[in-house]
């Protein structure tokens, strides 16, 4: 029965969520496959902020209530769903077949590991599960108030962002009991949806065998790969943060409202699923303002894309800091120089991109095809590929030098915070690589 009921808990995830896409897509200018995968990676958001703003208060049989609500809605609105299996590829690619089967076995291994074993890991059990736990056990004994409980309760890092907490509290509540290791499984599922709209993406203008080769190319990196496995937030507000991204190029190159607001949300996301998620919400602007000034928009229209794009951040990310703040929970954040460390942090980055820090050749590729198709940068859309690339190297560079975090944290968090822009990167050269594959 556990299992019946974990099932039903994901599917009314996606069905939250598609209920959302299907009011936002009044164009139908997303794929269905696309609309699934959007769906439930905008579920586990917004569903995880229902809970969070829900939890102020007691609510007997809280979950089963909100499911409920949910399915109503979703029988209300009735998204329209079908999969037209023309859409994936071009059934006389046999190359395409063949990769398409090293994906499923690589996606096999990201289910089965993390299905194999409870959560085993130190900073994932402490900083995301175990909160989770905490919030399922108040909730168990009928408390209210659980958001400022749980900020005074010992034993994590107060300040973190609670979408992977809530996310386990949700599973954990319809499962019935505390079982972390079922609990992950919807981190293989969100790296589906992922690929899935790195995929579509990608084939818009590149073609099927060139989106599913470089899909390969993403999953190739055993630190990406190995991540999906355990519940660390990093692949989490990698997956998010990307999904923005690749959406604002689709919003520069055919200039669909949609794009703008999944773009707008799903960099807001980023803030309720990691503290890292703040410098994103300040590049994702900068990018966005820098669409605006190039493209000589006016001042009028300037001002409601930055409100619409502040607003998401208002309503998703602002909360939690100021709950942080009412509540003055203390942040590890400080601010202080370390301008000394500019060398060493560059040398710790050469040694995480090409030598220990698991990401196979990868980056070796990454740099190859950029410096090979440069010139593909100064097509009008491509060039903000590259503005998120450098925005995101400095902002990580300048916060390891005005904080504490690098010398606090070192090289493993250094690495781990790659996966943020990683799948970015291989979009990009998907995006700017030009050759034949089936030459």
């Amino acid at each position: 029965m556990m299992y019946i009921y974990l099932f039903i808990a994901l599917i009314l995830v996606l069905l939250l969520g598609l209920v959302v896409v299907d009011f936002m897509d009044k164009k139908r200018g997303l794929a269905t496959l696309e609309r699934l995968a959007l769906g439930f990676l905008l579920g586990v958001g917004l569903l995880t902020l229902i809970l969070f703003w829900s939890s102020f208060v007691y609510i007997p049989y809280r979950v089963y209530i909100v499911g409920a609500i949910i399915a109503i809605l979703f029988i209300f609105r009735r998204p329209k769903l079908q999969v037209n299996y023309r859409d994936l590829y071009n059934k006389k690619q046999l190359l395409w077949v063949l990769i398409f089967l090293v994906i499923l076995i690589k996606l096999t291994y990201s289910f089965v590991e993390t299905a194999s074993k409870p959560e085993y890991t130190w900073d994932a059990c402490v900083h995301w599960t175990y909160p989770g736990n905490i919030i399922y056990q108040l909730d168990q004994d009928k408390y209210s108030g659980i958001p400022n409980i749980l900020n005074k309760f010992p034993g994590h890092i107060a300040h973190y962002p609670k979408q992977l907490p809530y996310m386990h509290y949700w599973l954990f509540s319809w499962m019935g009991e505390v079982n972390d290791q079922w609990s992950n499984i919807y981190l293989p599922i969100s790296l589906v949806c992922f690929l899935v709209l790195f995929y579509f993406n990608l084939k818009r203008g590149r073609g099927s065998l060139m989106a599913i080769f470089f899909t390969w190319v993403l999953l190739s990196a055993p630190m990406f790969l190995y991540h999906t496995t355990f519940g660390y937030a990093d692949f989490s507000i990698g997956i998010y943060f990307s999904t923005g991204i690749i959406f604002f190029y689709r919003w520069v190159c055919e200039k669909d409202e949609l794009y703008f607001w999944i773009f707008a949300i799903f960099i807001a996301l980023t803030s309720w699923i990691k503290f890292e998620g703040k410098p994103m919400i300040v590049l994702g602007l900068l990018l966005l303002l820098s669409y605006l000034w190039l493209n000589k928009k006016p001042i009028k229209n300037q001002l409601v894309r930055v409100g619409q794009y502040l607003l998401c951040y208002g309503l998703i990310g602002l909360p939690w800091q100021l709950l942080l703040h009412f509540n003055s929970v203390p942040s590890d954040e400080r601010f202080r120089l370390h301008l000394n460390f500019v060398g060493n942090i560059h040398a710790d980055l050469y040694n995480k991109l090409f030598i220990d820090g698991s990401w196979g050749a990868t980056w070796f590729l990454a740099f190859f095809v950029m410096a090979n198709f440069y010139k593909q940068f100064f097509k009008e859309e491509n060039k903000y590929l590259l503005f998120a690339i450098f925005l995101f190297y400095f902002a990580i560079v300048s916060v390891y030098l005005v904080t504490d975090s690098y010398y606090n944290f070192g090289g493993a968090a250094f690495n781990r915070t790659l996966l943020i822009i990683y799948p970015v990167v291989i979009f990009t050269l998907g995006r700017i690589c030009h050759f034949d594959l089936t030459k």
